[in-house]
Formats: C-alpha cells, structure tokens, sequence
C-alpha cells in the first residue's frame, strides 16, 4: 500500500471516528429531551440531569474542535501528500487525533449509561 493510500485510509478512520462521535452526542441529547419531557421527575433528578446536559455540552465543542482538525487534514490531503515525510507527520498526527476522539468518544458513552440508567429508575 502506498504512503498517498495509507494517508486515505487513516483519514477515513478518522471520520469514522467524527461519525460516531456525533450519534453518540445525538443520543444522549435525545436522552435528555425525553427525560425532560417527563413531568413527573423530581427536583434532584432534575438537578443533575441539568449538569449532566452541561457537561455534555461542554465537551461537544471538543468535538468541534477535532472535528476542524479532522476537516484541515481532509481538505489539505493533496498538499500533505506532496512528500513521504509530511505523510508520515501527518500519520503520527492523525494517530492522536483518531486517539482523542476515542476518548471523547468513551466519554460520551459514559453520559449515555448514567443518562439510560436515571431514566430507567424513574419509569
């Protein structure tokens, strides 16, 4: 395999994972809509359902922020590979990126068991 189809490769890794960093907050934000739908929650659950949509919003602009890394990769590809080291630069880079949305990603899943489990206990 090349260094130009290795460059692919790995960038469509890297949006594989933005794609599932984003279902993932579209899930625990649908979570916290039905749990805020419900009228019959009670203060405290209301209370940390409230930071819990904080938190989560608060990291979705990490998700903004690798999501731009992830797109200046993607658009500047034909640049980046021009040469084999800037390529591989770029693998090393791409490695971390693709490392920090598993984080944000294992993150997420985190709020969506906590957010799944309160809403269980109340229904």
């Amino acid at each position: 395999m090349t260094l130009r189809n290795q460059l692919n490769d790995n960038l469509l890794k890297v949006k594989d994972k933005v794609l599932k960093a984003e279902e993932a907050y579209k899930y625990c934000f649908s979570l916290i809509q039905s749990f805020f739908a419900n009228e019959l929650i009670d203060d405290d659950l209301n209370r940390i359902f409230a930071l819990k949509k904080v938190e989560i919003e608060s990291t979705y602009e990490k998700l903004e922020k690798l999501t731009d890394y992830y797109k200046a990769f993607e658009n500047h590809k034909d640049i980046i590979s021009g040469n084999d080291r800037t390529i591989k630069n770029t693998f090393e880079l791409l490695i971390e990126l693709k490392d920090e949305f598993n984080n944000l990603i294992a993150e997420i899943q985190g709020f969506a068991i906590f957010l799944e489990n309160s809403l269980k206990e109340k229904q």
